[in-house]
């Protein structure tokens, strides 16, 4: 990251697999945390990372009817690696610099864009990253990934 600039914060700790495990082994860090979600759909040519408040509940079904994709499944751990690089709990929108063919979409809550500073792996789940806004606005253009900010829908 520094080679594009960007200056985070890294905070090493025990290894996490879900927001509420990290929210019980990780002080708190400024900034939000993310939940990170890896769908696709049934053939698995479609891909998306879905970042949404770790508190969400997106509802799969809604999401595959708002992008007209048909059903929407999250993808299997091999699917994972062959296009983010990385393991189940360690999917972060930081994995899209493994994504040189730009075939994975990225869909962010309105909601979660609204925040200042987010929270994410750096490939592993064995730190978090504090990343500002302007800095994962940077990352995106470096990568040449686009983000789409739309309503997530949520199941209740």
């Amino acid at each position: 990251m520094a080679q594009l600039g960007i200056e985070a914060e890294i905070i090493r700790h025990d290894s996490v697999l879900t927001c509420d495990e990290a929210d019980e082994k990780v002080a708190p860090l400024p900034g939000v945390r993310v939940k990170h979600l890896f769908v696709c759909n049934k053939r698995g040519d479609k891909r998306f990372l879905v970042l949404v408040h770790p508190e969400c509940r997106v509802d799969l079904k809604g999401l595959a009817a708002k992008l007209d994709t048909g059903r929407l499944q999250m993808c299997s751990p091999e699917r994972l690696h062959d296009s983010l690089g990385v393991k189940p709990g360690a999917v972060s929108v930081l994995s899209l610099i493994n994504d040189g063919a730009h075939e994975v979409n990225l869909l962010v809550d309105e909601e979660l864009w609204g925040e200042e500073a987010f929270l994410c792996h750096p490939l592993v789940n064995t730190a978090t990253v504090v990343l500002a806004k302007m800095d994962l606005i940077e990352f995106l253009r470096a990568t040449g990934h686009v983000v789409e900010v739309l309503r997530i829908p949520k199941t209740p």
